[in-house]
């Protein structure tokens, strides 16, 4: 070859080693991004002390659990599904309830994700087999359609603290404590057909067990299944 093709050449030979190498680490990334959440997805499904029971084949189908109370193990089963999601784009999620609840903050990081999922395309299922209290109950509310067994209940009640100490300390925790209550009263009241001064009647001063057919009737699950 002449001299002109060789410098033609040359850069065109570069170019193409810079562009390999990009698409070569990019693989690398995918192929580690893949092996990640496969990681995740085992170390859930294998750890009966954690969230989900179920086969590891199941969360590869969008088959989720949450068979614990609502605490450090619900951020895993978060992380878990949104990135399932972003794997999945479309697909169905499923996710079947069984937990006394735990913590507001915790909860609402699992129902923010299904809530985030639902509005990038993803239909949400959420089932309640047995009880849903609490927290869990605000969890099972992110579901754009949810099932609730004909022998299964939802929970809630009214807010508490155990916090102790100085006058003031105490009235800022009782404030705190009111707006997240009224939080929890808007999540009611724009997922449900309760209004938010319904469901805070329905929880005042007491233990609110709902079963099946109230469930349904009120709007908390869209049907017996």
């Amino acid at each position: 070859p002449g001299r002109e093709d060789h410098e033609v050449s040359d850069p065109d030979k570069k170019q193409a080693k810079v562009r390999l190498r990009e698409l070569e680490i990019l693989t690398a990334e995918i192929e580690l991004e893949e092996k990640e959440l496969k990681l995740d997805m085992l170390r859930i499904s294998h750890n009966a002390k954690h969230i989900s029971h179920g086969p590891s084949q199941d969360i590869g189908r969008g088959i989720f659990r949450l068979e614990s109370g609502v605490y450090d193990e619900v951020l895993s089963l978060a992380s878990v599904i949104e990135r399932w999601a972003a794997q999945n784009p479309g697909e169905a999620i499923r996710l079947y309830i069984f937990s006394p609840g735990g913590s507001v903050f915790h909860g609402f990081a699992l129902y923010d994700t299904l809530r985030t999922v639902s509005e990038a395309g993803h239909e949400v299922t959420t089932v309640v087999r047995g009880f849903a209290g609490s927290m869990a109950s605000v969890v099972f509310l992110a579901g754009d359609v949810r099932l609730i067994g004909a022998e299964s209940y939802i929970h809630q009640h009214e807010g508490s603290s155990g916090v102790v100490g100085s006058s003031s300390a105490i009235r800022e925790e009782a404030e705190f404590m009111k707006r997240l209550g009224e939080k929890v009263a808007r999540i009611y009241a724009t997922r449900t057909s309760l209004t938010a001064a319904q469901f805070k009647a329905k929880i005042r001063k007491k233990e609110w067990f709902a079963e099946s057919d109230e469930a349904v009737r009120l709007g908390i699950a869209t049907a017996v299944g």
